[in-house]
């Protein structure tokens, strides 16, 4: 049985399914104004004890340097927890974004949210 549980703001929610949280940004556009958000947003879930981490980006069509630099600075923090971070991209410009910073070299990317929560099998 799932257990599901929401909590977030209006741009950005948090959605548990059986201890794997999903962060869907509900923007077109992240940019740095936003990037403060989007880390206590992460270290909120951190501190919740959730270690399975989803950043769905099926919304998002553009995030700027100062977003990258927080998602690379998150996926460092990570490292030191044992959280394990995938991300939805979907195959729009996000996906691209993603292959032309190489970010998707280093978090494991999915098209749709069942794939990524599947790849935590």
């Amino acid at each position: 049985m799932k257990s599901i549980s929401t909590f977030g703001s209006e741009d950005f929610k948090v959605k548990t399914i059986d201890g794997i949280s999903i962060i869907k940004i509900y923007m077109l556009r992240v940019t740095a104004k936003d990037a403060k958000t989007l880390k206590q947003i992460f270290n909120s879930v951190i501190a919740a004890g959730h270690f399975r981490i989803i950043i769905d980006f099926t919304e998002c069509q553009f995030v700027d340097s100062t977003v990258i630099g927080v998602i690379l600075n998150i996926l460092k923090e990570a490292g030191k927890t044992n959280c394990d971070i995938r991300a939805i991209t979907s195959l729009g410009s996000i996906n691209i974004l993603f292959a032309q910073t190489k970010l998707n070299k280093i978090i494991k990317c999915y098209n749709t949210q069942e794939q990524a929560l599947n790849s935590f099998a």
